[in-house]
């Protein structure tokens, strides 16, 4: 993905790195963010520490709000569900303010992303088709 992503934005610089022990001086960074990518982290609260640790200012992400009856999309990418599943714990309020409000000062929109394409569907759902799919997400 890296290789991919240089050849596309070359004037970038991109790290690959551990969320959970970023390898930055505190107070490295005026804004962090991420799109769908510190919720894979498995242990949230590292990640949550070395966020407020690196960041001075601002920081924001966008993460998946759990929703079980999105469980046929899911399930069309090869997704696992999100009942009890630590990335989609991101997406819910509670849990993000236990980790991040005593550090941010937090603000949270609400959205719903509009996918359209061909997806991969499981054997007993019929095949490939064309999709339309509404994925609610929440941006910190």
């Amino acid at each position: 993905m890296l290789e991919i992503a240089r050849t596309k934005a070359p004037g970038v610089e991109f790290e690959l790195g551990d969320a959970q022990a970023l390898e930055y001086e505190d107070a490295s960074f005026d804004v962090v963010a991420s799109s769908f990518g510190l919720i894979f982290a498995p242990d949230h609260e590292a990640t949550a520490r070395e966020l407020a640790r690196v960041c001075r200012r601002r920081m924001g992400f966008t993460a998946w709000q759990p929703d079980p009856e999105l469980r046929d999309l899911y399930e069309s990418f090869d997704a696992w569900p999100p009942e009890g599943k630590a990335p989609f714990e991101w997406g819910k309020r509670d849990h993000v303010e236990e980790l991040l409000a005593d550090t941010f000062e937090l603000e949270i929109e609400e959205g719903t992303w509009y996918l359209s394409g061909r997806v991969r569907r499981a054997p007993s759902r019929g095949g490939r088709g064309a999709s339309l799919a509404q994925v609610p997400t929440r941006h910190r």
